[in-house]
């Protein structure tokens, strides 16, 4: 705790420090609300053309990130102007990601429909026009957790195209952020998954729809069974909302036949955590969400396979083990 509280200490004194240097600077404080605030009140007193959100850990991969973005964006008229991403720990970098994982990069330089694209992660890579979002009232829900994906996919819905550049925009560090799953953050968690649900449901995409349906079984599946098996008080009642928002769905027979099954089953077997606590299963130092799903399983039918697994079996099978 003390480490904690000296670190926040030098980073306010060096901060202040860049504000008495560069007018062009300015430190805002305020009670710890949550990220989503914080960069609310940000935007409530920004004055720039665009705007960019930085995590304190995080970086640019050049010094000239922003300036090419802005470019970019002021030539071509563009509402929001974004690249690929990429996550480190330590020296070892990756900007390779497959599966749902694959709309973190981008191949080709220009315009892209949203409707084409239907990603929900990585928005920090991304610039936006400051007036756009203040016309569209495009903020940052009250979450404590997954709070970005709800205003990326809002402020991406409101623009409806975007323009990409296949260069690095944005450096995630992933190696120490590890997550306190506090019961408010477990629901507000599971909310920002329904929210972009129904952001989903409501502007008919159907891949962003099924993408957050992999979050739940995925990277949300061990935080939300734990938290049921912690007697989270509000789970219950989420759990019922997720399962009205499946029932009232209009898809297609065949979709809504092994999507139903398999939904239903994670309900079913979360609700019955929530009545008996069998055991306590930590989810502290549950592994890092933004690399959960980077191509690491596939979801055919109800049926999962880790593709690991897979081809190790393969080989054992071809080597007659």
């Amino acid at each position: 705790a003390f480490g904690l509280l000296l670190f926040i200490f030098l980073a306010y004194c060096v901060s202040q420090d860049f504000a008495l240097k560069y007018d062009n600077i300015v430190v805002l404080t305020q009670k710890n609300q949550g990220a989503g605030k914080a960069r609310n009140y940000g935007l409530s007193v920004a004055k720039g053309d665009y705007v960019a959100f930085l995590d304190a850990d995080d970086c640019y991969p050049a010094v000239f990130t922003l300036e090419i973005l802005y470019q970019k964006a002021v030539g071509y008229k563009a509402y929001i102007a974004g690249g690929s991403f990429s996550d480190f720990a330590g020296n070892i970098k990756n900007d390779m990601y497959g599966g749902i994982a694959s709309g973190y990069t981008f191949k080709n330089e220009g315009f892209v429909k949203y409707k084409n694209y239907q990603f929900d992660y990585g928005y920090h890579r991304f610039i936006y026009q400051r007036e756009f979002l203040k016309e569209h009232n495009v903020m940052f829900p009250n979450y404590r957790r997954f709070q970005d994906p709800p205003f990326f996919i809002e402020a991406m819905i409101a623009a409806e195209k975007f323009y990409a550049v296949p260069m690095v925009t944005y450096c995630y560090r992933v190696a120490h952020k590890e997550i306190n799953w506090s019961d408010q953050k477990v629901n507000d968690f599971f909310e920002g998954l329904l929210h972009d649900l129904q952001l989903a449901k409501q502007h008919n995409l159907r891949k962003l729809y099924w993408i957050t349906l992999k979050r739940f079984q995925g990277e949300a599946r061990d935080i939300i069974y734990s938290a049921c098996h912690q007697n989270n008080a509000k789970m219950r009642e989420l759990l019922h909302k997720f399962e009205q928002i499946l029932t009232k769905d209009e898809l297609p027979v065949l979709e809504k036949l092994f999507l139903y099954h398999d939904m239903r089953r994670f309900i079913r077997c979360a609700l019955n955590y929530c009545e008996t606590r069998a055991e306590h299963v930590a989810i502290s130092k549950y592994m890092n969400l933004k690399r959960a799903l980077n191509g690491s399983y596939f979801v055919l039918y109800g049926f999962r396979a880790t593709l690991k697994k897979y081809f190790q079996r393969k080989k054992l099978s071809e080597e007659g083990i």
